[in-house]
Order: structure tokens, then C-alpha cells, then sequence
């Protein structure tokens, strides 16, 4: 049942060598690739995305509203008006 599971040894190994690389400055930044993939990324509320204020979520473009019971963390159990 475990003849191709690896043993500790060799997945120790496995991730001491990409550990090393990322210690030793050899990492590959990519800093235009991670900007150009955050492009167009929704940070925060925005009329586009939807407001939310406390217990209530405002979408006016596709009209709706979200109000969350009192007490309860946003995303849970809410009730559409």
C-alpha cells in the first residue's frame, strides 16, 4: 500500500534542495508578472464589486442587498431583501 508513498528521508530532501535556493537569493522575483497579474483585481468595495457596510452587503448594479443576523460573521446565513 505505501511502496510509492516516499519515505521522510526522501521528502525531507525533496524540499531541504527548493529551501535552500529560496535562501540563498536564487528565487525568482517575476515582480512585472505579479503586477500584471494583480491587474484588474478587485481590492475593497467598489459600486462595480459591491459596498459593504456592517452587517449589510449593497449591490446596486444587480440589485440586491444582503443583511447578516446581528451577531453573526458576514458570510454566514444571510438573508436576501
Amino acid at each position: 500500500m505505501f511502496d510509492t508513498h516516499p519515505d521522510n528521508d526522501r521528502r525531507l530532501q525533496e524540499v531541504i534542495g527548493p529551501a535552500r535556493a529560496l535562501a540563498g537569493g536564487n528565487q525568482e522575483v517575476g515582480r512585472d508578472r505579479f503586477l500584471q497579474m494583480l491587474d484588474g483585481l478587485v481590492f475593497g468595495d467598489s459600486a462595480a464589486s459591491g459596498i459593504r457596510r456592517g452587517r449589510h452587503f449593497y449591490h446596486g448594479e444587480l440589485d440586491f442587498t444582503l443583511t447578516y443576523p446581528q451577531g453573526s460573521a458576514a458570510g454566514q446565513s444571510p438573508r436576501c431583501t
